[in-house]
């Protein structure tokens, strides 16, 4: 039995999504708190965790995959169920939130399709801030990604 201790995960400071999605959250005049505050009440977690290795690679082997499927088809929605699934920890595979692994499918949904109007959907899942993610929101997220990448 492995006795490590998890590492703790800070979705704003950890991911490049979440620290962009944080500072566009911030220079609207809202606090991080609150962001966090509605990240842990809608996935019902208390704080976040990197996932395992072993872990990590086995789920972004087949989640990529099946989430191109539903892209294909047009099923937004069981996207939406994949992810908040991940971050909440209540998939069949992994029992333990995985905001990490969402996280980065988010951002490769973000940086490699053309699907806002659904972005705001995921979005919104994990946060429940309609009334300021909205779809000038992840545009501005995206822009912020785009200018930190190009440095």
């Amino acid at each position: 039995m492995n006795s490590k201790s998890p590492f703790p995960f800070d979705p704003f400071q950890d991911s490049l999504l979440g620290e962009k999605i944080c500072f566009v959250w911030t220079s609207l005049h809202h606090s991080q708190k609150d962001l966090m505050d509605s990240l842990l009440s809608n996935t019902n977690q208390t704080a976040f965790y990197f996932t395992p290795n072993a872990t990590k690679q086995t789920l972004m082997v087949s989640y990529p995959s099946k989430i191109r499927e539903f892209l294909s088809k047009g099923e937004y929605q069981k996207i939406e169920e994949i992810l908040l699934a991940l971050a909440k920890g209540s998939l069949t595979e992994n029992k333990l939130s995985a905001l990490d692994i969402t996280l980065e499918l988010l951002e490769w949904l973000l940086t490699g399709f053309d699907v806002d109007e659904q972005i705001v959907i995921f979005f919104n899942s994990l946060f429940a801030q309609p009334q300021i993610i909205d779809l000038s929101f992840v545009e501005m997220v995206r822009a912020e990604y785009v200018k930190e990448l190009r440095g």
